[in-house]
């Protein structure tokens, strides 16, 4: 990522690549501010990306990942770039709420794509937002975890005694 970060930097003089709570970052070339993370600012300063990034590797570790950082910015209506690890490939939409990018390449073009096209990043910033309503709200999400506790919770029986959980067919 740090070639592609310069690369823009170099092509797009005007892009800030702003990044949160990634302390001591440097990259050579690159247009790049830190923000430290704080639990008050961090909505805020999501608001102001026009796009968010979520590079991982394709590692045991990044797998396991959720997906919670495009959740949020799909949640205030940006759109995505993502590597295809795990849960991210689920979550975005290749063209609908973002883009999925494999090699440095990929994620040079696809953001270039995004920071030349205004009216496409508005598009996919929408369709991210109503995906995150209408799939991944609190609306939406309450009633799921209610319903799956009651039916785990009917598969069996606790012995808060013996502090044992025991499953019946």
């Amino acid at each position: 990522m740090h070639n592609v970060f310069a690369e823009l930097s170099k092509r797009y003089p005007n892009v800030v690549i702003e990044l949160i709570g990634a302390a001591n970052l440097t990259v050579k070339g690159a247009n790049i501010r830190i923000k430290e993370w704080t639990l008050d600012t961090e909505v805020k300063n999501l608001q102001n990306f026009d796009v968010g990034i979520m590079p991982l590797l394709d590692n045991e570790w990044s797998r396991g990942k959720g997906g919670y950082k495009l959740l949020q910015y799909m949640a205030v209506g940006i759109p995505c770039v993502a590597s295809p690890v795990g849960v991210n490939a689920k979550l975005i939409r290749e063209g609908i709420n973002g883009y999925l990018a494999n090699s440095e390449d990929e994620w040079y073009k696809k953001l270039e794509v995004l920071i030349k096209n205004e009216t496409l990043r508005e598009s996919m910033g929408k369709n991210g937002r109503k995906i995150a309503e209408t799939q991944y709200s609190f609306e939406v999400s309450v009633p799921k975890l209610i319903k799956l506790i009651k039916e785990v919770g009917s598969r069996g029986k606790y012995d808060y005694e013996n502090k044992v959980y025991t499953a019946t067919s």
